[in-house]
């Protein structure tokens, strides 16, 4: 009786050793298993970083060539239809290149390129044309389409006129104060006395003539960076989107800068309809489309007029008076 209690105390943990021994061999697997994945996402996170960076690079090689290549254009001194239109030219080519590579939303929509040109285009040109259906389009893309927006618009291009004209002025202040003669090639001759005073006296009125210009360019354009600024923060159209899965924040910006560069182009199928029981987002809308466009001049010359009365500035009591300087920009002149 004593033996087989031993031997069936025996079996027993014989048994109980051979379970220990699975049950650990389980959850050695177990663990292997989550090691491997672990390592597999691990391996992944760095295939997704690698391939977002290997992009990122890749698009900053080809910005710092178009930077680099409109700065070899201007060094030819083209005018300013010829940098107007290279203007226009290398950024719909780069949104349309930009609106190819980025993924849309809907994995069933594959757009091809002729449709991301004109979207790229008419964005830019702020037509308000689309040939796709806006949901469609990721928010990477809607972001594309935003720039492309602000960048076309008339208050935009209004001010790189101004910078052109800037750089322009700065040309012909630097080609003048380097253009020396020797005095050895000089002829004298005789030089009445009156003529050297009324020199001496017309030229720094002449100088300071052109420097009131100059300051003019630049504070107006001081002044449209601030209009620009002050209406894309202090306005923005808040609505709920989550129905739609539209970026609430993203959309606000989006539709602000569409509706002040007049483009038109709103990221929803229903265009503006969706708000049409919203009276408040439509008029803070028809502000900022009568602001971005046909009351621009109207309205900048207000803006003008508090910074003159804040600032005691020279500069922008001539913006408001005198007719050359509201020469330089669409500003009504004041007389």
């Amino acid at each position: 009786m004593t033996r087989l209690m031993r031997a069936y105390i025996k079996h027993l943990s014989a048994i109980s050793f051979s379970i220990n021994l699975s049950r650990r061999a389980r959850e050695a697997d177990r663990s292997t298993m989550t090691l491997s994945l672990l390592r597999d996402s691990n391996t992944r996170a760095n295939e997704f970083i690698l391939i977002r960076t290997y992009s990122f690079a890749r698009l900053s090689r080809y910005l710092h060539k178009l930077i680099l290549f409109l700065y070899r254009l201007s060094a030819f001194h083209f005018s300013a239809f010829s940098a107007q239109l290279c203007y226009f030219v290398s950024l719909s080519l780069l949104g349309s290149l930009l609106m190819t590579l980025l993924k849309p939303s809907s994995p069933s929509f594959s757009p091809r390129y002729v449709d991301m040109l004109f979207m790229s285009t008419s964005a830019l040109t702020v037509a308000g044309l689309a040939t796709v259906i806006m949901e469609d389009l990721s928010s990477p893309q809607i972001v594309v389409l935003m720039l492309l927006m602000f960048l076309g618009g008339d208050v935009f291009v209004t001010l790189l006129g101004l910078l052109f004209q800037r750089t322009k002025q700065q040309q012909k202040t630097a080609a003048n104060a380097d253009g020396r003669v020797e005095s050895s090639e000089v002829e004298l001759e005789s030089i009445d006395a009156d003529l050297i005073e009324s020199s001496v006296i017309d030229i720094p009125a002449a100088t300071d003539g052109k420097d009131s210009i100059y300051n003019c360019a630049r504070y107006l354009g001081y002044v449209v960076v601030s209009y620009v600024a002050i209406f894309h923060l202090a306005s923005s159209a808040r609505s709920i989107l989550e129905k739609k899965g539209i970026n609430v924040f993203l959309f606000s910006i989006s539709t602000t800068i569409s509706s002040f560069a007049n483009a038109g182009i709103i990221a929803t199928n229903e265009n503006m309809a969706i708000f049409n029981r919203n009276p408040v987002i439509l008029l803070l809308m028809i502000a900022q489309v009568l602001a971005g466009n046909t009351l621009f001049p109207l309205l900048l010359r207000p803006v003008i007029w508090a910074l003159r009365k804040i600032t005691r500035k020279e500069e922008f009591e001539q913006m408001l008076e005198s007719k050359k300087a509201g020469s330089l920009s669409p500003l009504l002149a004041g007389r």
